[in-house]
């Protein structure tokens, strides 16, 4: 359609052409083209809010905003299959649309940001997690997008995606890093961070290698990908240790200090 009108816009500046220059006549043409591709290339504002417009108005943001336009049909094909059954309420469905706008006003991309994000929303509604952890995970949120930078953001959803799959705050090709359990809570002071109270810490390679921290505490900066820890046990003979650091952007371990118990 749009083809058709710029050859019909042709033919009119044609019959022009005896009373114009062709520099003057070019010159038009060209407004012309650009005037039209920018109305393509335009980009959303904002989703409408209306649930039943959602998919459409996300699938288009999507393609026209995504290098492999495939991969990116095939993504909100599968979960608009999702959005229209009750797997997702539609209290959630309000969030999602909400925040997604948050995410437009901050002109990120899908890959990596809405994806994650709608990942890790999925992921806490199967975790059975009570709403106030999802309510101050999306506090954090708020308050990232809220900054004068995003620096890290993608690695916290990132984390908030595993987290919810499978209590994992830290992943690489190498190793992961998890908790046993789900008593986990989000804060957010200077930067976001994740609160472990009374908990198992697990490493684990593809191999299946492990070591394990019994009884610890600490705390993860998932922007800053360094986890803080206090107190617990190792080993079969339980040693008991009390400082220790993991910094895994440098993807080595630090233990301050370790006690031995008679």
């Amino acid at each position: 359609m749009k083809i058709n009108t710029i050859s019909k816009s042709i033919s009119s500046l044609n019959n022009l052409s005896g009373s114009m220059s062709k520099k003057a006549l070019y010159s038009l043409l060209i407004l012309f083209v650009l005037s039209v591709s920018g109305l393509k290339a335009q980009k959303l504002s904002q989703f409408s809010g209306d649930t039943l417009k959602f998919i459409k108005e996300l699938n288009d943001f999507f393609y026209d905003n995504s290098a492999n336009k495939k991969d990116a049909e095939t993504y909100v094909l599968e979960f608009s299959k999702k959005w229209k059954t009750a797997e997702i309420s539609g209290t959630y469905k309000t969030i999602i649309i909400e925040t997604c706008n948050e995410f437009l006003q901050k002109r990120l991309k899908p890959y990596p940001y809405f994806v994650t994000y709608i990942n890790a929303m999925i992921n806490f509604i199967h975790s059975g997690q009570p709403e106030e952890n999802r309510e101050n995970w999306q506090k954090c949120m708020e308050k990232i997008l809220k900054g004068k930078s995003i620096r890290g953001f993608s690695d916290f959803l990132e984390m908030s995606e595993n987290m919810f799959a499978g209590n994992i705050f830290y992943k690489s090709p190498s190793y992961i890093y998890k908790s046993l359990e789900n008593n986990y809570k989000f804060e957010y002071d200077s930067i976001p961070k994740v609160i472990f109270n009374d908990f198992t810490l697990v490493g684990q390679n593809p191999r299946g290698d492990s070591m394990s921290i019994e009884n610890t505490k600490g705390i993860y900066y998932p922007t800053w990908g360094k986890f803080v820890g206090k107190g617990g046990k190792v080993g079969w003979n339980r040693i008991r240790i009390c400082n220790y650091f993991l910094n895994f952007y440098k993807c080595k371990r630090e233990i301050c200090k370790i006690y031995f118990l008679q």
